[in-house]
């Protein structure tokens, strides 16, 4: 536990230093908000309708409110992290340190996330809370949330971990992690709730885990689930952190031989 505070106060401190983002995001959201506010109101009113694909207009609101409440707890750049590192030689470093690199980078990823919790989720639950009136679910699904929630931080870390480690190989993975981004968005659901899109690709996406990092949390939030599907979900999901996991740490031992291999 000692270690894993420590490196956790790094990612801390690295946070405070940079932290020209976090007030960024301040406007950024806001502004956000706004604009989606103002675009699903005009969508509803030309529509007619009260309900569009299983979502009411307070509901279609929440559902974004939501969405940037959980993109900033779950938003991982570790891959960057590991693509710099190994340019740089770095790395070399960070192996030579007592805790595996796995743990080394969640550690500061983890207290990055305590950051981000302090500075833009907190003010973004008080505007929900007390300016934007949004309801809070009952307490058992605000505790699955809040479950679900985390398990999409493991699964985000997991899966960003594993398009990391293609750096060992490629050097450079910006155009990768441009395209993880646009694709993940997609598929997440950030863009539109994934109920919009055609039931043949509703079909594929239940096959998929990018819909564990935010869709899902969200509707668990709006109880759109039974509880038994609620379950099973969560289920779903940890079945994803895991088969990440044992993939990240078979490609690392494969990554860290051809590293050492090439005598760097």
């Amino acid at each position: 536990m000692g270690k894993f505070s420590g490196l956790s106060r790094m990612g801390f401190k690295t946070g405070i230093v940079y932290r020209a983002h976090f007030f960024v995001s301040l406007i950024k959201i806001p502004l956000t908000l706004v604009v989606f506010f103002y675009l699903w109101r005009s969508i509803f009113m030309f529509s007619g309708e009260e309900i569009i694909q299983g979502y009411t207009f307070a509901e279609m609101f929440i559902y974004y409110v939501l969405s940037m409440l959980v993109e900033t707890l779950i938003y991982c750049d570790v891959d960057a992290w590991m693509n710099e590192g190994i340019k740089d030689g770095d790395v070399v470093g960070d192996f030579l340190r007592p805790v595996t690199y796995m743990k080394q980078l969640f550690c500061q990823y983890f207290g990055l996330r305590e950051l981000t919790f302090l500075i833009e989720v907190i003010p973004i639950m008080v505007v929900s809370l007390f300016f934007l009136n949004v309801p809070l679910p009952s307490l058992l699904f605000g505790m699955l949330f809040i479950l679900a929630v985390f398990l999409a931080i493991l699964l985000n870390y997991f899966f960003t971990f594993c398009v990391g480690l293609t750096a060992f190989w490629l050097k450079e993975i910006q155009g990768i992690r441009r395209v993880k981004t646009a694709v993940m968005a997609f598929l997440e659901g950030a863009l539109i709730p994934l109920t919009f899109f055609p039931l043949i690709f509703q079909s594929v996406f239940k096959y998929l885990p990018f819909q564990y990092l935010r869709f899902v949390p969200i509707n668990i939030f709006l109880e759109k689930y039974a509880l038994s599907e609620v379950v099973v979900l969560l289920s779903i999901q940890t079945v994803w952190i895991l088969i990440f996991f044992f993939i990240a740490k078979t490609v690392f031992k494969l990554a860290f031989r051809k590293f050492a291999g090439a005598g760097i």
